[in-house]
């Protein structure tokens, strides 16, 4: 059967400039199950596509679309038991890769279900390709004039998500993790580099997706989870780096870093892990922000899954007592300088609230033929690293 299609409605609607291609299937199957890796793929394309950080599909909460899902994915040996849903939440990656979770896509959700169908808060399963997906609660906030989703309580990090040596229990859902890198393995290197090492700490946790969070002390601008006596003059703390600039004009250094971690260290991140680095601007409730995504292979203007991983590592480790942070995503700011995004604590569980914006309603065309066209490109040969 000839599954080809060619014309695929859609919305793009972005939160901190963390931009998404939207298909709405709750009334028609848009897309076709086995085809939704290739659109992905195509649709993200900035070339010859729309372009965008991630596709979302919104589908109707019913098991018979769970059981097509499964037909073709394989997720679950039985239909997930969850509690009562009203739709199904899914974000697939550039590589086509179905993620797990996406902070800032459920806040898109929000605001879309609310302008189009008037509601004020929906319940939406998600972490579709996890072992047990979740549901979680979103809506629009008719005071605030701003909309909210419970992302729940992150967890400790799953065994099979992640398996990098030394790591530490630092509390019951907290792993701590030290990492030393060879300058002279990152692409974009400026020579000599000698056998200076990037020396810096990081927390592993689950917001949804998997995180590394790298706290810095903004007053001693250095990493606080480096341990152990003041570096030596061949390891370099990871805020030297990013200060002096010592990588090549070509390679942002939190890149290159984050491709090392995703690329390098597949053996101990096997699906890739979100890098964050957060600091605490002030003692108001301030916090600034970056996260290198995996699947973008890329640091993106803002990450909701890593803002909401970011102020959970800083309760636990008592970094703040503040139930409500604002967040400045940094890479957004230099864009929109007023961007700020607001996470709650709230009892166990965190609140994000945002302003997404719909950006425009299209049509995309697919070229005949274009099946899978995009999995021969080499996407993910970035800077000198391939995967």
């Amino acid at each position: 059967m000839n599954t080809f299609i060619k014309t695929i409605p859609f919305e793009k609607i972005t939160s901190c400039g963390n931009n998404f291609i939207v298909v709405d299937e709750r009334l028609k199957c848009h897309v076709p199950e086995c085809l939704k890796r290739d659109v992905a793929r195509e649709v993200t394309d900035g070339n010859f596509g729309v372009g965008a950080d991630g596709f979302i599909v919104l589908q109707p909460g019913t098991p018979e679309v769970l059981q097509k899902i499964n037909s073709c994915r394989h997720y679950w040996k039985e239909l997930p038991a969850a509690q009562p849903f009203d739709y199904i939440f899914r974000m697939f990656e550039p590589t086509g890769e179905e993620s797990f979770c996406c902070g800032n896509g459920l806040l898109c959700m929000a605001l879309y279900l609310y302008q189009t169908t008037g509601v004020t808060m929906v319940r939406i399963l998600t972490e579709i390709p996890g072992n047990a997906p979740v549901v979680r609660t979103l809506g629009y906030d008719m005071e605030k004039r701003m909309v909210w989703v419970n992302m729940g309580t992150p967890v400790k990090i799953p065994d099979h998500l992640a398996r990098p040596k030394g790591m530490v229990a630092v509390g019951p859902h907290l792993t701590r993790v030290p990492f030393e890198i060879p300058l002279s393995r990152l692409a974009g290197i400026c020579p000599p580099v000698g056998q200076q090492v990037i020396s810096f700490s990081g927390y592993l946790t689950f917001s949804g997706e998997p995180h590394l969070v790298i706290v810095f002390d903004h007053s001693l601008n250095h990493n606080s989870a480096v341990a152990g006596p003041a570096c030596s003059s061949a390891i370099r703390d990871l805020a030297d780096i990013l200060k002096q600039g010592i990588l090549s004009f070509e390679t942002d250094p939190f890149n290159a870093i984050g491709l090392y971690l995703n690329h390098q260290l597949r053996a101990f991140f096997p699906v890739g892990i979100n890098v964050n680095i957060v600091s605490i601007t002030d003692m108001e409730g301030v916090i600034e922000h970056r996260c290198f995504e995996r699947g973008i292979e890329k640091e993106t203007l803002a990450c909701g899954t890593g803002m909401v991983a970011a102020v959970s590592v800083l309760h636990a480790l008592g970094r703040t007592t503040c139930d409500t942070l604002k967040i400045h995503p940094l890479k957004c700011r230099e864009y929109r300088p007023g961007t700020a995004v607001t996470v709650e604590k709230k009892g166990a569980y965190f609140v994000i609230h945002g302003m997404p914006v719909r950006i425009c309603t299209g049509v995309f065309h697919r070229a005949e033929g274009q099946n899978g066209y995009a999995s021969s490109f080499p996407r993910n040969k970035k800077m000198g690293v391939e995967v």
